[in-house]
């Protein structure tokens, strides 16, 4: 999620996403004996709600529309079935739907997209599936290598004898990656978080979460200069409810996990190598292939601090409800958002009619309201204790003057 102060462009994001091309997995380039096996097809429906008890919020709130992939190995098509309330959709990066906050009645809005996938399950022979660092095109290495943290080279000293003891190629990317990301995994602890941990704090603690790890392997790939991207998605998780607050904002999460992992390009495609989350010990063997996803965005950077901050900033200031839900039956997603959006417009309509603070508010208005009382029984103190001082004074010299007399 980001903040956004944009005139939004709403023309190309309605010519994208209301008519998604249709994708078909091409397996010509792979072989069974390479790891790859059997393509998994599946529709899922990802909805958003939102109410901001806000208003004249010179601010947005911006939500990844899940976007349209193609390629050998995964193939993702998104289409709005539904958009109702504040929302504007904005095609910047990517597509978005923005909730503007500079409304006088707060903001509310509930979108759902259903998104179609296929993903090839392919793992490949450690040893076996060859792809070298000098066939990888210059643009995709200028593209998707940058400069790595310092420590990573820190780091990088004490990998040396380990690549030597299993007989590590450094050109060979399907090596490197398999290799670098075991060691990532059997010596680092995960340890989930909210927000995002520095390299330097991941590699010192020796500990993170999903996407802690794997911006550390990326970066590792990078001082290696093998190409390397994050992929951020949402695991459908049938039956899961999750609370999360952070400041004044409130996040329900309903039949949805994030998970994040690393992409390494291996010629054809963008090969997922998932740290914290695979089988038989194998990071080839990544969630995408253990459950349903859905893909929310690609990201050759890691998160920036700045954001973190910014959002942090936002999230102590604002009253921000979220519900994200995710659902594998149409009916019941469109009988969900329905629900969810006369929920949301009732609680802008009542806060018109009864423009009713929430609770924390109250209690720094209340706050608020008692230090002015205060402030003004000391001022009317101050003037009675001066107008009294006067009167004393002029008494004094009148009677002064008297005994002169």
């Amino acid at each position: 999620m980001q903040l956004y102060t944009l005139v939004f462009n709403i023309v190309l994001a309605l010519s994208f996403l209301l008519n998604p091309m249709s994708f078909s997995p091409n397996i010509s380039h792979l072989r069974i004996e390479d790891g790859a096996g059997d393509v998994k097809s599946y529709t899922l429906y990802y909805l958003i709600g939102v109410y901001a008890n806000v208003s004249h919020v010179d601010e947005s709130l911006d939500f990844i529309i899940p976007p349209n992939i193609t390629g050998h190995l995964l193939n993702q098509t998104s289409s709005i079935l539904m958009m109702e309330g504040d929302f504007i959709l904005v095609h910047s990066d990517g597509i978005h739907a923005v909730l503007p906050l500079n409304l006088s009645r707060g903001a509310f809005g509930v979108f759902l997209v259903k998104v179609n996938l296929s993903v090839i399950k392919f793992i490949p022979k450690v040893k076996g599936y060859k792809v070298y660092l000098d066939s990888i095109p210059e643009d995709i290495i200028k593209d998707y290598v940058h400069e790595p943290d310092p420590i990573v080279f820190a780091f990088r000293e004490e990998l040396a004898e380990y690549l030597i003891n299993y007989s590590v190629r450094r050109d060979e990317v399907v090596q490197m990656a398999y290799y670098l990301a075991t060691y990532i995994m059997h010596t680092f602890i995960y340890v989930p978080g909210t927000l995002p941990r520095s390299i330097e704090e991941v590699v010192k603690s020796r500990m993170g979460d999903c996407d802690d790890l794997s911006t550390l392997f990326m970066e590792l790939m990078w001082s290696y200069r093998i190409p390397c991207q994050l992929e951020y998605v949402g695991i459908f998780l049938k039956g899961s409810s999750k609370d999360l607050h952070i400041g004044k904002m409130n996040f329900h999460f309903t039949n949805i996990g994030r998970h994040a992992y690393a992409l390494v390009f291996i010629g054809m495609d963008w090969l997922p190598v998932d740290i914290t989350y695979c089988e038989e010990d194998n990071v080839f063997y990544a969630s995408r292939y253990i459950e349903k996803i859905i893909v929310f965005e690609r990201s050759k950077l890691p998160v920036n601090r700045t954001e973190v901050e910014e959002f942090l900033d936002f999230a102590r200031r604002n009253f921000v409800e979220v519900w994200e839900e995710l659902y594998d039956d149409e009916e019941v997603a469109m009988r969900r958002a329905k629900e969810l959006h006369e929920r949301l417009r009732s609680l802008v309509e009542e806060r018109v009619r009864d423009p009713i603070l929430p609770k924390e508010s109250k209690d720094e208005a209340l706050e608020q309201y008692d230090i002015s009382v205060i402030e003004d029984v000391l001022v009317k103190l101050t003037f009675i204790v001066i107008v009294i001082l006067i009167i004393a004074i002029l008494i004094f010299r009148k009677a002064s003057t008297k005994e002169e007399i």
